[in-house]
Parts: structure tokens; sequence; C-alpha cells
């Protein structure tokens, strides 16, 4: 069977694309050796939040990204029957410092916010707000943010894609391009060691028995109404690939970290971001939901959970986890909310490999010496918030020729 696009990586980016095209009426095959059609164990939860950042910047296309990944949410909800995908959280940006509520302030009038998206509060209201809460100036209510738990996102999205018609291949399965235009025969991914790394963002997880399990989570769909008008339309290159048994029109690789191990992409300049997270139980019911984001987030998860993070370690390309992340992570929780110490243990903890470029914004689209193979990776830390959007950015690219942004095209590299 000829499918037109066969996707690497079945985490937020690849399973985005991936519907994407299946809601188009396309054929996807899906291949991730790490991503089972049922349970596959992955991030526990993370923010959205348009907010982000000691400027608390709007973030780009935040008001398109944002409607995107809520459509999604909730498509998802309404197939899976489970609304706790997701939890309307609204986000607590606490001044911690007297540097940030200036930075704070300032965002309210530095950028055009939709409205009803973003409000000041006083730093008594931010404290009845969260009770456990440090000395702080004030903050931003950000309206517009939501926790979604991760996990149970991915593993309804990728049974959703299932019933929409796609293919999931969970073995390694290199590629080759069999006719070409602009080059000879070529043959990626061949090995079993870059095999492994067909990812968006690789993980390790460990319970509380101290057992540590990889997960592989990548891609995020985009479901936007309206995708701006960049330019003129271009040619978009095909090729014809053969998988082992499979053929295909494109190739599209949303391996995130493992995308660096791709040759057609040895030239975009990739940057391996590892995090850590941790979460805890405290020795009481909390009486409060609101996600908080200072140094760090910090999100509620059931009536006594806590998922606290990140760390920030670049250039590290494993994910082995550590107990100087852990006290990193503490020493962050325990200074937004001092009122904890002594009231949690440790339940768990989660680690995986972001991938970022210079500007911050996903890489999409093929390379010149390389059409028919397209990139879709870098999501970076607001990989929920752009996941959805910038999927359809490059749904129109590969459907009808839509030129790509040009903060966004791979071939901003070349």
């Amino acid at each position: 069977m000829t499918y037109f696009a066969a996707i690497y990586g079945a985490g937020l980016a690849g399973c985005a694309i991936a519907n994407q095209l299946l809601d188009a009426g396309k054929t996807v095959l899906l291949i991730d050796p790490h991503a089972g059609p049922d349970h596959t164990p992955g991030a526990p939860a993370a923010l959205v939040n348009p907010a982000m950042g000691r400027y608390a910047k709007l973030s780009w296309e935040a008001e398109a990204c944002y409607n995107s990944v809520r459509a999604r949410a909730e498509e998802l909800m309404q197939f899976s029957g489970d609304r706790s995908i997701i939890a309307e959280t609204g986000v607590l940006r606490p001044a911690i410092n007297a540097d940030l509520a200036h930075n704070f302030r300032g965002a309210l009038d530095a950028h055009d916010w939709p409205e009803g998206w973003i409000s000041w509060v006083a730093a008594d209201e931010a404290a009845e707000k969260v009770p456990f809460l440090g000395e702080q100036y004030g903050g931003l209510l950000v309206h517009k943010g939501f926790t979604v738990y991760v996990e149970r996102y991915l593993n309804v999205y990728r049974r959703l894609l299932l019933q929409k018609g796609a293919k999931l291949i969970t073995e390694t399965l290199p590629f080759e391009r069999t006719t070409s235009k602009s080059s000879q025969n070529v043959n990626t991914h061949r090995t079993a060691e870059a095999s492994q790394i067909v990812t968006n963002t690789r993980t390790a997880y460990e319970n509380t028995d101290g057992n540590t399990a990889g997960s592989y989570p990548g891609s995020q769909n985009v479901n936007a109404d309206k995708v701006p008008d960049y330019s003129q339309n271009v040619n978009i290159g095909k090729g014809r690939f053969l998988l082992g048994e499979f053929l295909a029109e494109n190739i599209i690789i949303s391996a995130g970290s493992g995308t660096l191990d791709f040759p057609e992409f040895a030239h975009v300049p990739l940057h391996r971001v590892k995090g850590q997270i941790a979460m805890f139980e405290a020795d009481h019911d909390l009486d409060w939901d609101i996600a908080v984001s200072a140094m760090g987030y910090i999100l509620r998860d059931g009536k006594r959970g806590i998922i606290a993070g990140s760390t920030y370690e670049h250039n590290q390309n494993n994910i082995q986890l550590t107990e100087q992340a852990y006290r990193q992570i503490l020493h962050k929780l325990f200074t937004i909310l001092p009122g904890l110490s002594g009231r949690i243990v440790k339940t768990g903890q989660h680690a995986g490999i972001r991938v970022t470029t210079p500007n911050k914004l996903p890489a999409i689209g093929s390379p010149s010496a390389h059409p028919g193979v397209h990139i879709y990776t870098a999501l970076g830390s607001k990989g929920l918030l752009f996941s959805e959007y910038v999927a359809g950015v490059l749904s129109g690219h590969l459907l009808q020729g839509d030129a790509l942004p040009p903060d966004l095209d791979v071939r901003r590299f070349e």
C-alpha cells in the first residue's frame, strides 16, 4: 500500500500532523517503536501557558495556537469520554521578587493581549488563591491557561488516530528513496541504534519503587481554521519512499531529539535541553487548583498530588534521573510555596529531552536537498501550545503548497 505520509514519532508533533492529514482524507503510516496502541508511559503533566518566561511575553501566534490545542483537547475528551485529560486551572504567575514584579507589570501593556486573557492580582489576592505561597509582590493571572495530563492525552490521541485509519508500526522501519530527480538513492535510519530514537521527546520515569521505564511521547496536532497567508505558494517536491513492504509519498520526521540522528537534518541547529520534574503527595487534601508558574511550574494532580519542574540541562542527551535535579526542583518548590515544607513526600521523578532552535520556534518543512523528507520538531517548552496550530501550517504546506512562515521554515538554516 502507498501512504501519503510516513511519520516517524508518535508523540505530540507526530500525532498532530497525522491527525491533520487523516482529517483531510490522506493515508498515514505512523512509526514509533516506543509508543504502543494501548498505554504508553509518558510525562505526567504539562502546562499550556501563553505568557511564559521572566518577561511574560505573549507567545508566537498565541491566540491561534491556544484555540487549536483547546479544540484538539475537546475532541480527545469527547472521543474518550474522559474529561480528566485536562484541568481548567488557569495560571498564577506570582512575582516572587521586585524584578519579576517590574517585568510582569510591564507585560500587561507591552503586548496586545486578547480580551480577558490576563490581569494583575495584588499580593493578598494571590495568597488567597494559593495558601502556601511565600512572600511575593502580587502577580499575573493568566485566565487562558490550563493543565494537560500528557500521558493520558497522548494515549487517547493515538487511539483516536487508529480509529481514523492510521496504521501504527511499533518496530524499527528504515526508509529509502526509490525515485529522485535531485539525488541518488538515499537510505537513512538503518542502524538499530539510530532507530531507537524515533520519538518527539525521549523520557524516563521513576516510580516510588525505584523502577525506571522508558517512554517516547511525540507530536502534537493542529486544528487551525485560519492560517495566515505567508507570501506566495511554493512547489512541494514529493518523492517515493520504500519502508519495508510499504510505500510513502512523503516522510515526516517528528522524532524530537532523535531528529538529530537523521542525516537529512544534520545541518539544522537543533539544541537538546534535558528537563526533569518531580511528583509529590501532600499529607492532606489541598484546597487550590490553579497552576503556579514562577521559577518553573507547580501543577496539581488529584486531591493531594503536586507536579513540580522543570530543570533546564543544556547539551544533555541522556535521560538519567539525578539527585541534583531533584534537589534543584525541591528548592524551587519551597521557594515559591514554603508552607509545603515538611508536608509532602516524593512519589516519582521524570526526565525528558526537549529540542529547540535559535529563535525558539519549531522547524517544519523539507530541506532543498531532500524533497519529500520533511521535519516537524523543536517544539521546546511550549510544545502543547505550538503543537496543533503548527501542524495545521505544515498540513497546508503539504496539501495545498502553502508557503511556510519564514520563522518556521527549516530552510532558514540553509
